[in-house]
């Protein structure tokens, strides 16, 4: 048997990454460490609902002026 897969030329990402309209913004460490610390692993012990609270919990405790919430998780 065969097995080769077709290239994905031509094919684009669905995802699309939002325009900012704010200028010289930067995520701080702190932020970034949080969101790393409580990473979801897909364990049967660990609980996807609980990790995604947690996630955006932290995602929320910044604010910038013209980035979205939505950027600010991606």
């Amino acid at each position: 048997m065969d097995f080769v897969t077709q290239g994905v030329q031509g094919i684009s990402s669905s995802i699309a990454c939002p325009n900012v309209k704010a200028y010289n913004f930067k995520l701080k460490l702190t932020l970034i460490s949080m969101a790393q610390q409580s990473q979801f692993c897909s364990t049967l012990r660990e609980d996807s609902n609980q990790f995604l609270v947690v996630f955006l919990e932290v995602c929320d405790t910044l604010e910038l002026n013209g980035v979205s919430n939505v950027l600010i998780r991606l």
